[in-house]
């Protein structure tokens, strides 16, 4: 289970990274994002993908911490 939330924001053209108690982790903005449709999270490979119309986008979520959780259900699997 993440510790985060990811709040997809098109009107402001961004996705919002905030932790459960309501804290903003980090943002991800760009003028590019003007038709942001969709979004994925690896946590463990800290990497964020943005559907903007008919393109993706792939971008470091380097901000994220790596929940060891995660790291060890990655390995179990």
């Amino acid at each position: 289970e993440s510790k985060y939330l990811y709040v997809l924001d098109p009107p402001n053209r961004r996705l919002v990274v905030i932790n459960k108690g309501g804290k903003l982790i980090n943002q991800y903005y760009s003028e590019v994002f003007d038709d942001l449709k969709d979004f994925a999270v690896n946590e463990i490979e800290k990497k964020i993908y943005l559907l903007n119309d008919k393109k993706i986008f792939g971008i470091p979520a380097i901000s994220l911490p790596v929940c060891e959780e995660l790291r060890q259900a990655k390995v179990q699997t």
